[in-house]
């Protein structure tokens, strides 16, 4: 690909700072050394780089946020909106803000005080968090986490864009223009997320410009997944994976860590077995009609044969805290029954209301002795049935664990 021009970048993004365009012309080789040197890697990252920046025209992040956006950016935070007092209180102040919605925030490594404010969103990719500044200092050079305003420094701002950009496989992600996953890796710090990324509509948006200007004809695609896929395709194939026997995980319809280790063992066991199939993690024609064609993975005989006995001498945890679950229900239940042994009485009552009755009284009578009865035994009753749940949840808990076991879902086969 060749070098990036002001002109062209002018073109994406018209209202973009001067500094940042310079700098993007002028780190070119650093963007080649790397590996965005393809046009379709180029346009997912200066799609993500845009939708962080506003179309390249924010150095650090507007925290000057109302108290609506602050109870749709944080719901479960601050389900108040404007009638919480803390945002009442730093209304107007963006500093205040910032630390009421970042400061002690253990996930992204601040401590409290004016962490919010100091590292909240910087330059090109938008770094956010006190663990991240620090993380990244070490890897540029640069320290940022004792100096967080060198962010605000465009040739620094894009050192660090670059090494958020490489923490994930985002070249390869590119590669299969998987702009979901990017999207996940900078806005969640997580690719496999079975969410989209937040503004992915946006990211979309972006790449389509960009696409528009250095991209060569149509946008690429493929029939076959690769390590970052996600979509109905991806859970039908895991779903596949588990009827064969194969541990993926939850049914997310995001081919991640988990799906892959499970395509791994199957393509070990299909090429065992003389099956021709794509390398790695890749699923294509010849992965889709193996999933289709084979039985089912093949397990070792202790543990077809294995028994609750067997994992709990074992030392299965799970199988422990089950069987615990159960004896602790029927110890609960007992416990209810002897208590309640005498006051059930709800019957007698009912049917005695149903005698000599009007016929007003033969409906409503019962009803409300009904309801007498169950706040009298409220107690009682709780207890029994949180006993039986116990023991149905302990039970759930011993099954499934020796189902796994005996299908080789779970660790070796």
């Amino acid at each position: 690909m060749e070098a990036v021009t002001k002109a062209d970048l002018e073109r994406f993004a018209p209202h973009a700072l001067p500094e940042y365009v310079d700098t993007l012309v002028a780190g070119w080789n650093a963007l080649c050394q790397a590996g965005i040197n393809t046009p379709l890697r180029w346009c997912h990252f200066l799609a993500q780089v845009a939708h962080e920046t506003g179309g390249l025209r924010i150095v650090r992040e507007n925290t000057h946020w109302t108290p609506a956006q602050m109870k749709a950016l944080w719901p479960s935070r601050f389900p108040l909106g404007s009638a919480d007092p803390r945002i009442v209180a730093a209304r107007g102040d963006d500093q205040a803000l910032a630390n009421l919605a970042y400061s002690n925030r253990a996930n992204i490594g601040n401590q409290g005080g004016n962490d919010g404010w100091d590292y909240r969103g910087g330059s090109f990719l938008q770094l956010t968090g006190r663990a991240a500044y620090a993380e990244c200092a070490d890897a540029i050079g640069v320290p940022l986490e004792a100096q967080p305003d060198l962010i605000e420094r465009p040739e620094v701002g894009l050192s660090a864009a670059l090494w958020v950009w490489g923490r994930h496989d985002n070249n390869e992600f590119a590669d299969h223009n998987y702009g979901r996953t990017i999207g996940n890796a900078i806005n969640r710090g997580n690719p496999w997320s079975s969410q989209d990324p937040i503004g992915y509509q946006g990211r979309r948006q972006w790449f389509d410009r960009a696409w528009a200007v250095w991209g060569d004809n149509g946008q690429p695609g493929s029939e076959e997944l690769f390590l970052g896929a996600w979509g109905p395709k991806v859970a039908s194939v895991q779903r596949r994976l588990r009827e064969l026997g194969y541990a993926v995980g939850s049914i997310d319809a995001v081919l991640g860590p988990a799906t892959a280790r499970a395509l791994a063992g199957f393509k070990l066991d299909r090429r065992r077995a003389g099956v021709d199939l794509e390398p790695e993690e890749r699923v294509g024609p010849l992965t889709l009609a193996a999933l289709e064609q084979a039985d089912g993975a093949p397990v070792s005989p202790e543990r077809r044969e294995a028994t609750v006995a067997t994992l709990a001498a074992a030392g299965s945890t799970e199988v422990v805290a089950g069987q615990r679950a159960q004896a602790l229900g029927r110890v609960t239940v007992g416990t209810a029954v002897a208590a309640g042994a005498g006051d059930l009485g709800l019957l007698d009552t009912v049917k005695d209301a149903l005698g000599g009755l009007p016929a007003l009284q033969t409906v409503v009578a019962p009803v409300i002795a009904a309801v007498q009865w169950g706040l009298k035994n409220a107690l009682w009753v709780a207890v029994l049935i949180g006993g039986v749940w116990l023991y149905i949840k302990g039970k759930d808990v011993v099954l499934a664990r020796l189902r796994a076991h005996q299908t080789g879902a779970n660790l070796g086969r």
